[in-house]
């Protein structure tokens, strides 16, 4: 009895060692396919995690590119100046609604605004010439821009008492002009009114005039520049109840003296 006892108590411990050898190394390859699981996982999410910083990049890239601005370029055949010039120049204001049709009177183009009259060219050829203080029977206050530009024929302008507003370029590139007679009731001139008029020797300065039209007139840095370019101008007379002086008004002239009352 002792000795079947001693037998069936050494068959169970072989057992329990036996299935001890194999439970461990089931175990081992467990742990081991736990770990190799969880390394996957960790691979996926950084593969994830590098391609989501990748389009990140490639976004981010994009966005840089088109935030970017592109150099502008001056305009094949033009210099910098007149790149400059168009940027800055003033514009005539837009006829309202109450405007007439475009009309001539004898060398004159014109528009009617309000019953007043804007010169918008001039297409004579006088040497000597007195700008109307009407046409039509309806004041002129508005000279348009470059509406005398490039008359090269004018040696002597007299301009109307009434006219109040000469818009940039007017009277630029009038070689020949020598003198020119502006009314005190001009309050507001643009860019370049007389740029280039390399004859101008004789000119007054209207007392009601301090600023020219916009953000880029006399009156911001050096945009204004109403006699700039006229290189024979030497003397000018600042009238009696004149206030300002608008800045840069004589630029690049040959100014030497100025009579102030």
């Amino acid at each position: 009895m002792n000795n079947q006892l001693k037998k069936v108590l050494s068959c169970m411990i072989s057992l329990l060692l036996a299935f001890n050898s194999v439970q461990t190394p089931v175990k081992a390859e467990e742990e081991i396919a736990t770990e190799e699981e969880t390394v996957e996982e960790v691979q996926e999410v950084i593969e994830e995690t590098q391609e989501e910083m990748t389009e990140v990049t490639e976004e981010s890239e994009v966005t840089v590119e088109e935030t970017v601005p592109e150099e502008q370029e001056t305009p094949e055949g033009e210099s910098a100046e007149e790149t400059e010039d168009a940027v800055y120049a003033e514009e005539a204001p837009q006829d309202t609604e109450d405007s007439e049709a475009f009309d001539t009177s004898g060398d004159y183009e014109y528009t009617v605004n309000n019953e007043q009259i804007t010169i918008t060219k001039y297409t004579g050829s006088d040497t000597v010439l007195t700008v109307p203080a009407q046409i039509e029977g309806m004041q002129v206050t508005v000279i348009n821009s470059k509406a005398f530009s490039g008359c090269s024929d004018l040696i002597k302008v007299e301009l109307p008492e009434g006219l109040t507003t000469i818009y940039a370029y007017a009277f630029e590139n009038c070689t020949s002009l020598e003198e020119i007679k502006l009314p005190d009731s001009i309050t507001t001139m643009g860019y370049m009114v007389f740029r280039n008029d390399t004859a101008l020797t004789t000119v007054n300065y209207p007392k009601n005039y301090t600023t020219s039209i916009n953000e880029h007139g006399a009156s911001s840095g050096q945009r204004g520049s109403l006699f700039s370019g006229c290189t024979s101008l030497e003397t000018v007379s600042i009238p009696e109840g004149t206030e300002t002086i608008a800045s840069y008004v004589f630029q690049n002239s040959s100014i030497t003296h100025i009579e102030i009352p």
